[in-house]
């Protein structure tokens, strides 16, 4: 019986050794594919949350638009924690806002931004064009450098913590195309180019936009990586019951999504487990709510999970895969040894060069190589600067990927201008701008500007920065048609047609990005005489002689609605020899902008103004109140005199209820004004009225409707598109 007893755990333990060296089973290999869908694409954190906490591991990761760069987070080493705190943190106004943000432009650049401010403009580069989208995705590229950096110019893209692809569309061939090696960053970005939004982003012979268009769901991507297992996670768009009354637009739109959502359905077919989370309520464009997305997609594998728990594996096997997936991870921690630019050549790129020198040597800031970027496009002739890590004699530095816009130099901004404050006086006016950069020199421009409508104006100076230094010279030559309304009490009683045709030549000193001073010499002959009233009234008709000099500062944060920030300007004209100017005098203005933020939600903007010619009493007085947001209760140019003042102090609140971003910037609007304009100092008493409304930022300009009630029971209800305060 003991000999029997022996044999028996002999076997057993000749049969336990014999376990335990044999190879474990093979693991099937798991491939995830994530569809594109804006920030319904937020979804797909979530669901790799889920995947993580439940120990399944991903082997091949495919994805598409919003599902590629969450995809592509996840294959360079992030963790889903990662990917959340890294999202959280991301401020979209910025990074989808079309133009380089307002602080970083030149100061002629913000003029641009304040004087004309639309989201549109031309070139004439090869003949009149159009930007091939609404921004270039600068702020995208941005965004994706600062994970994506550490894996440019990579011989393959299965070399990442996770093997991964993703899918754009070539406008050349009109095919979808795989990205699988290069620069992550630059795939990312261009799986990311919604076409007419994003400019299609450059690839050897290729133009490529949003992969969506052709294969939104690449699940056979990932099959032919290797992928055993699909879990497919898609966003299929909600039906349209209200289809027949959509716009042009809408239809346009909805047209897309119905040919994204078939391409997907096909491919669907080839996955093992499909996930597609509930959205209603949630649109694409909702950014600001990534939290509820997250939640959703998380709750959708929770759904799913008695199907994705079969695919789990155990601790042991999954610390494994963690420790392969984290040894293979690349760190951007580095300091620069050199900075290097491409794209420009001779002084343009020794320029950019040396403005960068700052970057060197020290450990790499991505907010502050962020910064440098924004700072290049805001000269106003690149369309995008973005940076990858290079390699020199065995040094570790950056290179500066500068792209000039395709449709200008020369650019031309155009914008309508309309006010609405008087029924039967609309003003309209069409008002552009044409620039010719580096014209004579660098950083030297010509700049023409012209309007139609009530004002009809030409003027066209020549800015020389001597030596490309802060020191300029400004020729310039100026023609000018206005009409000019006098009033007795509420009633027009006169218009007079006012002609101007004159020259000057200022000189000054460029303050870089927030500021120039200027002074100078102008000549003018005005001819001013009545088109409608008394011809008693006095006409007036010579040539004025006159100095002038200026100031400006511009640190503003936003061009046409400020959240923060002040801008404030001041000029002095002595005007020493004309017609009835008996002795010299000055007309002398300031005029000051404070924005001052209260909540995510809410600011105030307090706007002053002043101006006066010292006593000096002159047959046009040069100084007016009355109209929209300049004592909004009176007619248009309602006041007018030697002297004024004006005071308006606006409350501003978002609308939606959400703290306000680039897709969101419509606020309801309550103010307080005061001010006058006005001869004799004894009748210089304050107007005062209050104000209403709602302001908006659109990509035609500041608009602005409501209604204001003055002292004395005046009212008016007006509008206003173009620039606002």
């Amino acid at each position: 019986m003991k000999l029997l007893k022996f044999i028996l755990v002999l076997l057993l333990a000749v049969s336990c050794a014999a376990a335990q060296d044999r190879p474990a089973p093979h693991r099937k290999k798991i491939g995830l594919v994530l569809s594109g869908g804006s920030a319904r694409g937020f979804i797909h954190v979530g669901v790799i949350r889920w995947l993580e906490e439940n120990r399944i591991p991903v082997d091949y990761v495919a994805g598409t638009s919003m599902g590629g760069l969450v995809g592509g987070m996840y294959a360079s080493g992030f963790t889903a924690q990662e990917i959340d705190t890294f999202i959280r943190k991301i401020q979209w106004s910025d990074v989808l806002r079309p133009d380089p943000p307002y602080p970083d432009l030149t100061f002629r650049r913000k003029q641009d931004r304040r004087d004309l401010p639309t989201a549109f403009e031309l070139g004439m580069r090869g003949g009149l064009r159009a930007p091939s989208g609404l921004s270039p995705g600068e702020g995208v590229e941005l965004m994706l450098a600062r994970f994506a950096l550490p894996y440019g110019r990579m011989r393959s893209f299965d070399d990442l913590p996770t093997p991964f692809r993703c899918m754009a569309t070539d406008l050349v061939e009109g095919k979808s195309v795989v990205l699988e090696d290069g620069d992550l960053a630059q795939a990312l970005r261009a799986t990311m180019s919604l076409p007419g939004v994003f400019a299609p982003l450059p690839r050897g012979n290729q133009m490529l936009v949003d992969g969506g268009l052709l294969n939104n769901l690449p699940v056979d991507v990932a099959k032919k990586m290797g992928a055993d297992i699909i879990i497919a996670v898609t966003i299929f768009e909600p039906p349209n019951r209200d289809a027949a009354h959509l716009s042009l637009l809408g239809v346009a739109g909805r047209s897309i999504d119905v040919m994204i959502d078939d391409n997907a359905q096909r491919n669907l077919q080839l996955a093992d487990v499909i996930l597609s989370p509930d959205t209603t309520g949630l649109e694409k464009a909702d950014f600001d709510l990534y939290a509820e997305f997250e939640r959703r997609g998380y709750d959708e594998a929770v759904r799913k999970a008695r199907f994705l728990e079969t695919l789990a594996v155990g601790e042991t096997e999954w610390q494994a895969f963690l420790a392969a997936r984290q040894a293979r991870r690349r760190q951007i921690a580095f300091a620069p040894q050199f900075v290097e630019v491409e794209g420009v050549s001779g002084r343009e790129k020794e320029n950019l060069e040396k403005s960068l020198r700052s970057l060197v040597g020290h450990p790499l800031d991505t907010a502050q190589v962020d910064k440098e970027m924004t700072r290049i496009t805001g000269l106003g002739r690149y369309s995008t600067a973005d940076y990858v890590m290079a390699e020199k004699n065995g040094q570790a530095g950056l290179r500066i990927i500068v792209r000039e816009k395709t449709h200008g130099p020369p650019i031309l901004k155009a914008i309508m201008n309309l006010d609405g404050s008087e029924i039967d006086d609309v003003r309209f006016e069409v008002a552009a701008r044409l620039t010719f950069f580096d014209f004579g020199g660098p950083h030297s421009e010509w700049r023409t500007d012209f309007s139609f409508g009530n004002r009809n104006r030409l003027v066209s100076e020549y800015y020389w920065r001597i030596g490309g230094g802060p020191v300029f010279l400004a020729p310039r030559g100026f023609v000018d048609y206005s009409r000019i309304n006098l009033y007795s009490g509420d009633f027009r009683i006169a218009q007079y047609a006012q002609n101007k045709l004159g020259t000057g030549l200022d000189a000054g000193v460029s303050f870089g990005r927030w500021g120039e001073v200027r002074a100078g010499y102008e000549l003018n002959h005005l001819d001013a005489h009545v088109s409608t009233g008394s011809a008693a009234l006095p006409s007036i008709e010579g040539i004025y002689h006159s100095f002038r000099a200026q100031w400006a500062v511009d640190r503003l944060q936003q061009a046409i609605i400020p959240r923060h920030g002040f801008f404030w300007r001041a000029g002095t004209q002595w005007i020493f020899d004309g017609p009835q100017v008996t002795q010299p005098y000055p007309v002398i203005e300031s005029q000051i902008t404070i924005a001052v933020p209260l909540s995510n939600r809410s600011h105030v903007i307090t706007a002053l103004s002043g101006g006066t010619t010292a006593g000096k009493n002159v047959v046009l007085a040069p100084f007016t109140m009355g109209g929209p947001v300049r004592l909004s209760a009176l007619g248009q140019d309602q006041l007018r005199g030697t002297n004024s003042y004006y005071g308006g102090f606006f409350f501003m609140r978002s609308l939606s209820g959400r703290p306000a971003t680039l897709l969101n910037r419509t606020y309801w609007s309550l103010g307080y004004e005061l001010g006058s304009a006005f001869r004799d100092v004894n009748q210089g008493s304050p107007f005062h009225d209050g104000i209403f409304g709602v302001a908006s930022e659109t990509p035609l300009g500041g608009f602005f409707v409501g209604g204001s009630v003055g002292q004395n029971g005046e009212h008016k209800l007006f509008f206003r598109l173009g620039r606002l305060f």
